[in-house]
């Protein structure tokens, strides 16, 4: 291999390997597309909008007549009825008959309108059950993937503060050597990095965990690699906390699958009213027959001319009218309308609930922004103070207990700093998901 197909056999390759790693770093929305695919609950409500899709083109289909044929074929010996003559014959002979029927319902009390009305109600339901539980998937995922992103940064905080820690060990073996300071200050020094790689040990768990959860939720399988693309814009367009909060929540009412959801039920209940009293209407059906016969009990006339002479058509109307049932249909008109109800109170409450649900996450994002401000604050201050305070202890001008103590107050401020940062940017982009936007962090 010369040196120009050697250079290019490299690049390809550099090339494929970062696509490959490129690969495995996941984006939020790379993670919602995995799950809207691949989540056995979203299948499983797909095929039922399925199913309801079939069910409403089938009632649909009733509108139209029905169509039936009919052929028979009779050997006959002994004494029989020969079908030309009606009369009793003792002699073998076939007979062949044949018609055609059709029946269309003219009048049941609108009760294939409503049915036909019902099943489009229940696609309806079952496409808003589906939004409904994408939304909840979508919400889960979202927060485990930022609690992953929150994991990952105070993770790299505690092995910042522990390389921070061996350093100050250095230091300080460096001084008990020298005489400077005691034995019992390097045990504190150590027994702080055991602390710390305890608390790395523990965040890492819970990184490990938040990760299968993922994994479970995306349905892949729990030893696949996964990596999250740390990437947050945390320069995102932030929601105006500072308009009218009922303004919010009636804007996410109209958005919000869970209340569509039961407004549709209340729709349903209605509908299944006027199908019930469908059964106190008259019913009018049509009926057409059309048909023949041949037999060749008699020679007098062929084939073709005993179907013109034997051919037989007719239209019937029927009518029939409900008297008394023992009272079934009324008992089955006052319970549906007592379900009517029941699904209407429900709505009432449903809407109470997403109301609540808007409200509580826009006090919460209020409460982020503030948080994170005085997080940021406080974490500029606890940096600066723990700079000089290792300056002082470098000097020898403070013990190992000061500096100690202000370096947990900077580590501790480092956290807080990050769940406020990760906290903002959630509660920001869920109240825009509540108003009807996709989201992105």
């Amino acid at each position: 291999m010369n040196l120009k197909s050697r250079s290019i056999f490299v690049t390809l390759f550099f090339l494929l390997t970062n696509f490959v790693f490129a690969q495995d770093e996941m984006t939020l929305s790379d993670c919602l597309f995995m799950a809207y695919k691949n989540n056995l609950s979203l299948k499983e409500v797909s095929i039922n909008e399925k199913i309801a899709t079939l069910k409403h083109t089938t009632d649909y289909l009733k509108l139209a007549p029905t169509l039936n044929a009919n052929a028979s074929n009779r050997y006959s010996w002994g004494r029989g009825i020969d079908p030309n003559t009606n009369s009793f014959i003792d002699t073998k002979f076939k007979s062949y008959s044949g018609n055609i029927s059709s029946n269309l319902n003219l009048f049941s009390g609108f009760l294939n309108i409503n049915t036909i009305k019902q099943s489009k109600q229940e696609f309806e339901i079952n496409k808003a059950l589906y939004d409904k539980l994408k939304n909840e998937i979508t919400i889960e995922i979202a927060s485990k993937f930022i609690t992953v992103l929150y994991t990952e940064e105070i993770i790299k905080a505690i092995k910042e503060q522990l390389t921070s820690s061996a350093k100050q060990l250095e230091l300080i073996v460096l001084k008990f050597n020298a005489g400077y300071v005691s034995q019992s200050e390097v045990f504190k020094v150590k027994s702080e990095i055991a602390n710390q790689e305890l608390n790395l040990l523990t965040t890492q768990n819970v990184l490990l965990a938040t990760y299968t959860d993922l994994k479970s939720l995306l349905n892949m399988p729990l030893d696949d690699d996964l990596r999250l693309n740390p990437l947050v814009n945390e320069n995102a367009r932030m929601i105006n906390l500072e308009q009218k909060e009922m303004d919010i929540v009636s804007k996410s009412l109209d958005k919000n699958p869970t209340f569509l959801l039961s407004k549709l039920q209340v729709q349903k209940a209605k509908t299944a009213i006027a199908i019930r009293r469908a059964a106190v209407w008259p019913s009018l059906r049509a009926n057409f027959g059309y048909g023949s016969s041949y037999s060749d009990s008699t020679l007098d006339f062929n084939f073709e001319e005993q179907l013109n002479i034997n051919r037989n058509y007719g239209l019937a109307f029927n009518l029939s009218i409900p008297i008394f049932n023992q009272f079934d249909s009324r008992s089955k008109i006052k319970e549906s309308k007592l379900f009517f109800e029941q699904a209407t109170i429900k709505s009432s409450i449903e809407k109470n609930t997403v109301s609540n649900l808007v409200l509580k996450a826009l006090n919460n994002a209020k409460a982020s922004k503030k948080k994170y401000e005085a997080a940021q604050t406080s974490l500029d201050f606890a940096q600066k103070t723990f700079e000089a305070e290792s300056l002082k202890y470098n000097l020898g001008k403070i013990t190992i207990n000061d500096l100690s103590f202000t370096k947990d107050n900077f580590f501790t401020a480092q956290a807080n700093f990050i769940q406020s940062k990760y906290e903002f940017l959630f509660s920001n982009a869920l109240i825009k998901f509540y108003l009807g936007e996709n989201f992105s962090l």
